[in-house]
């Protein structure tokens, strides 16, 4: 099970990779063609990256994290591609909503059987001397 968690991080982080690269070159050919659709491109490209890259992380935190960049990046985007500044107000909305319902987010990504069991339980010690160690005590000279 680990070893397939593992290539599919891989998998996923390479699938990332190319499309930055992908998603950078169309950037630039974009930029070419009319320079107010730089940053859209930019913006866009970022975001996929951002939601295709969280997924990397297997874990619940991770993607719900992913979302919310997706979402900043995307309406940034947005934003530039309609040069309209208060959509941002719209963003910034979408994001509070998407705070609010964190825990039903992350409750439903806990159970997609991909990312069951990825989690390492901590190592927890035996007794408390295992982890903590008393400071050193100087004894006065007389």
């Amino acid at each position: 099970m680990l070893a397939h968690n593992h290539q599919l991080r891989l998998r996923t982080a390479g699938l990332a990779g190319g499309l930055l690269v992908l998603g950078l070159g169309l950037t630039f050919l974009a930029g070419d063609a009319s320079i107010y659709l730089f940053l859209p491109f930019l913006f866009s490209t970022l975001a996929c990256v951002a939601l295709l890259g969280s997924f990397c992380t297997l874990t619940p935190k991770g993607i719900y994290v992913g979302f919310h960049c997706f979402l900043w990046l995307l309406g940034l985007a947005l934003s530039f591609l309609v040069s309209f500044w208060p959509g941002i107000l719209l963003v910034i909305g979408a994001s509070l909503l998407l705070f609010g319902a964190k825990r039903p987010i992350l409750s439903a990504l806990e159970g997609i059987d991909l990312l069951k069991g990825t989690q390492r339980a901590q190592p927890q010690p035996k007794d408390a001397s295992a982890w903590y160690e008393a400071p050193p005590v100087e004894l006065p000279l007389q």
